[in-house]
């Protein structure tokens, strides 16, 4: 798809272990600028005088899933360091920690790469041949948040970007977390 002066790709891969990937790619031309003598914050320079504009690509996916059925839920997994106790007493145990996102309230969530934070999405009916339920589980690339001020017109368009995940439940209405034509919005 060709928007401006950039071409995107979106990448899905179907792995055999039942493993799906996103890959999203920005290409095309660069969108450069004259700029004054001197340095520049906002821009790298290309050659003397001609720069192109740091920015931020933006991409949002949404999934509706359905996991051997509709009903499911959601955890945040992450990683606990144990501290020294007689059952850790060369502090090189660890755990992993389960949190149930209950509300949409509570399922605004960043990610942590320091404490492996993942995200399964599991059937509350079915289980495996371990009898722990079917899922899947989220591994987030951990790029930044949106880095335009709150206060921007950017922000005020791209809301789903303060957070790397939004649970919520299907709605129709809902159906691009930053609306149907968010470049054309004025914020």
């Amino acid at each position: 798809m060709t928007v401006g002066n950039n071409d995107y790709g979106f990448y899905w891969y179907f792995y055999l272990d039942g493993k799906i990937e996103l890959e999203c790619k920005a290409t095309g031309i660069v969108f450069s600028s004259m700029r004054p003598e001197g340095s520049h914050d906002f821009a790298t320079e290309m050659v003397p005088r001609l720069g192109a504009p740091c920015h931020q690509q933006l991409f949002s996916a949404r999934l509706d899933v359905a996991i051997d059925g509709n009903k499911y839920h959601v955890n945040e997994l992450e990683v606990m360091r144990l501290p020294i106790s007689p059952d850790n007493p060369v502090t090189n145990a660890f755990k992993r920690v389960a949190t149930r996102l209950e509300r949409e309230s509570d399922a605004q969530r960043e990610t942590d790469n320091k404490l492996g934070r993942v995200r399964l999405i599991a059937s509350t009916k079915m289980t495996n041949r371990l009898e722990n339920p079917t899922g899947y589980i989220q591994y987030p690339e951990g790029a930044p948040l949106l880095v335009a001020a709150d206060e921007s017109s950017i922000a005020k368009r791209a809301q789903y970007a303060k957070k790397h995940l939004w649970v919520t439940q299907y709605a129709r209405d809902e159906m691009w977390a930053a609306g149907y034509t968010p470049n054309q919005h004025p914020g």
